[in-house]
């Protein structure tokens, strides 16, 4: 572990501000004040919700998390692309799942171990339902509400995931 996972979160819900930098220079949106200020409201709110993990802080984890975030952010804008916005959600979620798997199949080569080497019938089960829900589901309704309410709302809105996750656990 390079740096906690809290300050990792923290990092990476830097993605609402890069979603708004990059649909105002792609897009040319203009934002109220009450959308800057949930902007401000979100990212302070993933920061308050992680300042017990601030501790020793490599840099290595500070870039991969902030990368996390942009490229999470990129990828938030691109959906909200019109000709992105046009295609099928499950047709949005296959491509985005072959990706995954393609990646994450190729950065295990290094390491010469597959992820599901070794798995058991119960783990592979296990693995079938949290994709379904945590994963696919979870990508098929991110994309629909960025097609409805555009990406800088949904990312914004998206930010109450860690507090949610508070309350819920």
């Amino acid at each position: 572990t390079l740096i906690p996972v809290g300050l990792t979160s923290m990092i990476h819900y830097v993605y609402p501000v890069i979603v708004v930098f990059m649909a105002r220079a792609l897009y040319h949106q203009t934002f109220s004040k009450k959308v800057y200020g949930a902007l401000v409201l979100a990212v302070a709110g993933a920061m308050i919700l992680s300042f017990s993990d601030f501790g020793k802080i490599n840099l290595l984890g500070v870039v991969l998390a902030l990368l996390a975030g942009v490229c999470y952010g990129i990828y938030a804008v691109y959906m909200d692309h019109p000709n992105i916005k046009e295609l099928h959600g499950l047709v949005v979620v296959f491509y985005l799942s072959v990706f995954a798997m393609a990646s994450s199949f190729i950065f295990s080569l290094p390491r010469q171990a597959l992820p599901w080497q070794g798995v058991t019938w119960e783990a592979w089960g296990v693995m079938v339902v949290i994709s379904l829900l945590c994963t696919v589901l979870a990508l098929f309704l991110f994309r629909e509400a960025v097609v409805r309410i555009g990406s800088t709302h949904t990312t914004i809105l998206s930010t109450m995931e860690p507090v949610s996750a508070a309350v819920l656990g």
